[in-house]
C-alpha cells in the first residue's frame, strides 16, 4: 500500500509545477578485508512556490531498515508561511533546527552526517511548528515538535522545545564569511525527566579553505550521564574539480566514566566529475579503518 502511494504520489507531482529532485548515495566498501557495494541512501523530494506567501515541500527517504532492507519513509511534509515583517512559520513535518548550519560548515553530508546527528543526540525531523525571525546578521529559530522524530507518532503527550541561534552567514559551503551559534533541545520523557542538549558551533570560509568546529553535550536526567560529542574539519577547494578534508570526531558517551572517548578521523578527496556526479575517495580512521569510494548522483 505504502509503495503504492509513493507511486501515485510521485506520478502526479511530475504533473505538477514545481522543483522535483533529490540524490542517492553509492558506495563500494572496504572494511577489515570485506568489501560490497551498496546504496547508502536516496531521497526524493517536491518543491512549489504555491504563492508569493507559501512555500510547500515532501520528500521520501529511502535507507536501510533494522533489517538491512531498504525501507521508505516520509521524511518531510511541510509549509513555510512568510509573514508580512519578513518572519516565517513552518507546519507539518520539518526539520529541526539542531543541525543545519553545522552541516553546511562541514559540506560533504553524503559522506558523513554532522556530529550532532551522526550520534543520534537530536531528531533529524519531527511533526510540529516552527518560527523564524530575522535580526541584522542575528537568525533565531524556535521549534515545538512531538520529540519522538518523523519515524513516530506522539506516544507520551509531551511537546520538546527546539531553540537555534545563528549569527553570520548560514551557508559556508557555498559562500565566504563566519559564523556562530549555539542550539538548545529540551525534551521531557513520560516519566517525569526531561533530555537536554545544548551545543555550540562555528565555522569560517574564505579563498576555497572552510574551517568548522562544534562541542556538544546530551544530558539523559534519568541516569545523570552526561554525553559529549565534539568535531572539528578543514575542507580546501584547490583547484575547479577538487577538494581536499580532514575531520576529526570526539564522542564521550560518559564524561563521568573512566572509560576513553571514541575517536574517528576522516581524510578524503572530493572529485566533482560533472554536474550531478561527485565521487569521493575517503578513509575512516578509527579502531576498524574502512576504506570507500563513495559517489552521490545528483537528479
Amino acid at each position: 500500500m505504502i509503495k503504492k502511494l509513493i507511486i501515485v504520489t510521485f506520478f502526479s507531482l511530475c504533473y505538477m509545477q514545481g522543483n522535483l529532485g533529490g540524490y542517492a548515495i553509492f558506495d563500494y566498501t572496504n572494511n577489515s578485508g570485506t568489501d560490497g557495494f551498496d546504496l547508502k541512501r536516496a531521497y526524493l523530494s517536491y518543491s512549489s512556490e504555491v504563492s508569493e506567501e507559501l512555500f510547500f515541500k515532501i520528500r521520501f527517504d529511502i535507507g536501510r531498515h533494522a533489517d538491512d532492507r531498504l525501507t521508505t519513509y516520509l521524511k518531510n511534509a511541510y509549509v513555510d508561511y512568510k509573514c508580512d515583517n519578513g518572519d516565517k512559520l513552518s507546519l507539518g513535518l520539518i526539520g529541526t533546527n539542531s543541525f543545519g548550519v553545522q552541516e553546511k560548515n562541514w559540506g560533504y553530508r553524503f559522506i558523513e552526517k554532522s556530529v550532532v546527528d551522526k550520534y543520534g543526540m537530536t531528531n533529524t525531523a519531527d511533526f510540529g511548528i516552527g518560527y523564524s525571525k530575522t535580526f541584522g546578521k542575528v537568525k533565531t529559530s524556535i521549534q515545538l515538535l512531538n520529540g519522538e522524530g518523523f519515524k513516530s507518532g506522539d506516544s507520551d503527550g509531551k511537546q520538546s522545545l527546539y531553540l537555534s541561534v545563528l549569527y553570520g552567514e548560514s551557508r559556508l559551503d557555498k559562500n565566504d564569511g563566519m559564523n556562530f551559534g549555539i542550539v538548545m533541545n529540551n525534551n521531557p520523557q513520560v516519566d517525569g525527566t526531561v533530555n537536554n542538549l545544548v551545543g555550540f558551533f562555528g565555522g569560517w570560509a574564505s579563498n576555497g579553505l572552510r574551517i568548522g568546529l562544534e562541542h556538544n553535550e546530551f544530558e539523559l536526567d534519568v541516569s545523570g550521564i552526561t554525553e559529549e560529542a565534539a568535531s572539528i574539519y578543514i575542507n580546501y577547494d584547490f583547484c575547479e574539480d577538487w577538494d581536499v578534508f580532514v575531520r576529526r570526531d570526539i564522542n564521550d558517551l560518559n564524561v563521568d566514566d573512566n572509560v576513553d572517548a571514541n575517536d574517528l578521523t576522516i581524510i578524503g578527496g572530493i572529485w566533482n566529475v560533472t554536474k550531478g556526479l561527485t565521487v569521493a575517495p575517503n578513509i575512516y580512521l578509527d579502531d576498524t579503518n574502512t576504506y570507500r569510494l563513495t559517489c552521490m548522483f545528483k537528479y
